[in-house]
């Protein structure tokens, strides 16, 4: 999966709201095909050409589940016990 800016981005709440997209698209697409992940690469390209790169990989994936997480624009309410009094 791939994200770019149309322009340069110096506001790190921009760049984490458009990591956290991703995460979330990612993690749908994996579950919605029964997959999980054994490594990720992280791949950073700044202004003037130098980049970054970052990989962690699992020995043990987690195991998938059966059913997709709801999508996160989607309205959730806490369960009755759960809510503050």
């Amino acid at each position: 999966m791939r994200h770019r800016f149309e322009r340069h981005v110096l506001d790190g709440v921009d760049v984490r709201a458009a990591l956290l997209t991703l995460v979330v698209d990612l993690g749908l697409l994996l579950r919605r095909r029964g997959h999980a992940a054994r490594a990720l690469t992280l791949q950073l390209a700044f202004a003037g050409a130098a980049s970054g790169r970052r990989s962690v990989a699992w020995s043990n994936p987690p195991r998938t589940r059966t059913t997709c997480a709801p999508s996160p624009t989607s309205s959730w309410t806490p369960p009755a016990s759960s809510a503050a009094a």
